[in-house]
């Protein structure tokens, strides 16, 4: 259990490539993936966004009808309202499936510049311990190994959740993009054009947060002999946890940046 391939492997685990890889593997999901449940979703939802454009148009005209100052000038307003809406209801899903394909090319252009994790050699860090000093060390990797699993697990949850959500975004667009009618550009339909745009970069932003927590650990490993020391290794879960915990409250940040 305690050979040097085994602690090599248990090293690698931890501090190899694993993290920034299924990072961006979660995140940076292939262009088109959603395409056809998108276009499948929306074929189905788009009579209910018709019959529910129709209902806001009623409800608009009769808001403005019950007021003292109804004219012939705001119904047709109403109207043009009403054929704008029309009009991106049938096309919202074409759309949506270019702000997701914009969101899979902002994402490769940052997972393209993620790989900030310090290079590892854990072979050469092996290869003079005995078997004494590979029994302490594998038993003090221990736990910082089945910390990385979790991390992993949790990594995988975030990425393939946002992405489960973006395709589920884009065939439910006509419903979201219905309601054009009322609220000028905060409605309700702007809205959802605006945290779709959010969701999409979101990817980009969480690859972000990769790439700074790879420069962090530069920054607190000074020499692979350190790779063992107690002190490294709690710094070093410490900036994964927070990498985590970051990237599952990304969403907020990217809504921000598109004022959603």
């Amino acid at each position: 259990m305690f050979s040097k391939e085994w602690l090599i492997g248990l090293i690698n685990d931890i501090y190899g490539d694993d993290f920034i890889n299924a990072a961006v593997k979660a995140i940076n999901v292939p262009s088109g993936t959603f395409d056809n449940m998108g276009n499948a979703l929306s074929e189905a939802v788009t009579p209910i966004a018709s019959v529910l454009i129709c209902i806001y148009f009623i409800l608009a005209v009769a808001d403005k009808m019950t007021s003292d100052n109804f004219s012939a000038e705001q119904f047709i307003k109403l109207l043009m309202k009403l054929v704008l809406s029309i009009a991106v209801t049938d096309n919202i899903t074409t759309l949506s499936l270019k702000i997701m394909n914009f969101g899979v090319a902002f994402s490769s252009l940052m997972a393209a510049n993620a790989g900030a994790f310090a290079s590892v050699d854990a072979t050469s860090l092996v290869e003079n311990m005995n078997l004494g000093t590979r029994i302490s060390v594998g038993i003090t990797m221990l736990i910082p190994w089945m910390a990385s699993l979790l991390l992993k697990v949790a990594i995988y949850v975030i990425g393939l959740g946002r992405s489960i959500e973006i395709g589920l975004r884009a065939g439910l667009a006509p419903i979201g993009c219905a309601d054009l009618i009322s609220g000028g550009t905060s409605s309700n339909g702007i809205r959802y054009l605006k945290k779709m745009i959010g969701i999409s970069i979101q990817g980009g932003v969480m690859l972000v947060v990769v790439s700074s927590a790879g420069a962090l650990c530069q920054y607190v490993l000074p020499d692979t002999a350190s790779l063992t020391n107690a002190l490294f290794i709690a710094q070093y879960m410490g900036i994964m946890a927070a990498m985590v915990g970051i990237m599952a409250s990304s969403k907020s940040l990217a809504f921000e940046l598109i004022g959603a």
